[in-house]
Formats: structure tokens, C-alpha cells, sequence
């Protein structure tokens, strides 16, 4: 009988078949048994002896690591000390995702992409063998949230996103009006709420001002542009060229601004402009 703290014990079985050799069974790793008889001798395993711990030194994984990561190491402790042991993927409770896992020596190694808005957590289970016998133990590995990132492409940060607006940051369009959370939040001046459908309030400035949106831009062909007559018969147009800024998420001003000032006739009131592709 081999004991989990390496000691060995020995003895004869009775006319039954049986022996007491007075130890708690939680500390035995392993029985050998030989029977002269048929002259074979058998080794059996006891399973996961108390007072062995296998540890894993990490279990934390950075969202966006490729795959080969290396989680963390592993080892045995038995007796009071570490012990020599080889490691491998087992199945049993707990080895759910074991196949994205591998052991490489002494470490447990991720093989997959993390993402933590697709998987924030896996389970592993690895059984350690040594001279004491074997045992297992499953692990929870969690995969550490990137909040810099923009999962969903709409120009905001998972932190601006969740921690300032309230908007999801899976979603571009949070509220399903048709304008992504970043635009909307652009044009907050306007009103506009990417946590609110603004679906009536695009329609309303699309009519009347000339507003359009990403999808609008794309498929616009020509239209007019109305502008009214000043009290002095004046007709005043001012262009200012913007740019989004990705840092400060606001719009700054691109170039110089552009005045025309035309003098319209007594007898009209109105002019259009002409927009072309």
C-alpha cells in the first residue's frame, strides 16, 4: 500500500482475503496487490487522495490574445511539498472546453481567440500523475474585459459606451433608429439621444434641412437647396467643412469657412441651390 506521503506499508491477507493495516483511506494513493497463486500482481489506482492539491499559478486571460497564450503553470503539492508530475486534459465534470486548451510541460496554454463579448469564461479539467498516484482538478479560466475596444464599430469605447451614455457596446445602433451611437452622439447639439429613438427627429431635419444620414449620403442623388431672402434683399450662404475627431468625439472645423453673399432681385423672394454628385 502506497500512502499519498510516499510512505510504503505491507502485510498478509488472512484466509478471507483481507488485511487491516490501520489507515485513514483518504491517505492512500495506490494498492499492489500480488497473488502467488497465479503469479500476476495488480496496481490500482485509488483515485484523488487527500492532502494533494494541483494548482494552477493563472487563470486570468487578456481579451484579444492570440492563440498559444500561456495561461499559467501547473503543480502538484503532496505531503506537505511540491512533487514531480506530468499533466494532461481529462474529461469528467468541468472539461467543458478542454478543447481549447493544451498542456504544454508544466503549463496549461489557451489555443483559441479570446473575446470577451463572445466567451468571458472556460472551463478545463487536468489530471496530474506522479509517484503517489493521480489526481484531477477542473479550473475556471476567465478572459479579462478590454473596455478600450469598439466591439460594435460605432466610433465609441466599450468604457465611454456603458460607464457615460448608456448605450450597448455590442450594438452600433442602440436605440434602432438608424443612426449609430457615435453619430448621435455627435450631434447631441441637435438633440439627438443614442439612447432614444430618434426616428421622428431625423425624418423632421431630412425634410427640411437637408440632414442626411450615413445610409441617406450614399444612395442621395441631386436636390435643392431652399434658402430664404434677408431683410435687406440679401441672400447669405456660409459653408464650414467638418471632420469627426475619433479622440475627443467631436466635430472640429476642417479648412477655412467659405461666405457668399448674393443680391437678389426686388421682384423674387426665393432661390435654390443645386446639389450635385
Amino acid at each position: 500500500m502506497v500512502l499519498t506521503n510516499r510512505t510504503i506499508l505491507n502485510g498478509l491477507t488472512d484466509d478471507n482475503g483481507e488485511i487491516d493495516l490501520g489507515v485513514d483511506p483518504s491517505e492512500v494513493a495506490r494498492y499492489v496487490v500480488m497473488d502467488d497463486d497465479e503469479g500476476r500482481v495488480r496496481v490500482m489506482d485509488s483515485g484523488t487522495a487527500a492532502g494533494t492539491t494541483v494548482s494552477l499559478s493563472d487563470n486570468l486571460i487578456p481579451e484579444g490574445n492570440n492563440p498559444g497564450f500561456r495561461v499559467g503553470g501547473l503543480s502538484t503539492i503532496s505531503g506537505g511539498g511540491e512533487v514531480e508530475a506530468t499533466y494532461s486534459l481529462v474529461r469528467g465534470a468541468g472539461a467543458n472546453d478542454n478543447g481549447h486548451f493544451q498542456v504544454e510541460g508544466g503549463s496549461l496554454v489557451f489555443t483559441s481567440h479570446a473575446d470577451h463579448e463572445s466567451r468571458s469564461a472556460y472551463n478545463v479539467r487536468v489530471r496530474s500523475s506522479h509517484a503517489g498516484g493521480s489526481n484531477e482538478e477542473a479550473f475556471v479560466v476567465q478572459v479579462i474585459d478590454d473596455r478600450s475596444e469598439d466591439a460594435d464599430g460605432d466610433g465609441l469605447t466599450e468604457l465611454t459606451e456603458e460607464e457615460i451614455h448608456g448605450t450597448s457596446d455590442t450594438e452600433s445602433d442602440s436605440d434602432e433608429d438608424g443612426l449609430e451611437d457615435g453619430v448621435e452622439i455627435s450631434l447631441a447639439d441637435l438633440g439627438f439621444n443614442p439612447a432614444l429613438d430618434d426616428s421622428v427627429r431625423i425624418a423632421s431635419l431630412e425634410a427640411s434641412t437637408g440632414f442626411f444620414t450615413r445610409k441617406s449620403i450614399i444612395e442621395a442623388d441631386s436636390g435643392d437647396l431652399i434658402i430664404e431672402k434677408q431683410q435687406d434683399g440679401h441672400f447669405k450662404l456660409q459653408f464650414q467643412l467638418q471632420e469627426f475627431d475619433e479622440i475627443s468625439k467631436r466635430w472640429l472645423d476642417f479648412g477655412e469657412r467659405h461666405e457668399w453673399i448674393y443680391q437678389g432681385g426686388e421682384d423674387k423672394h426665393f432661390f435654390r441651390i443645386r446639389i450635385h454628385k
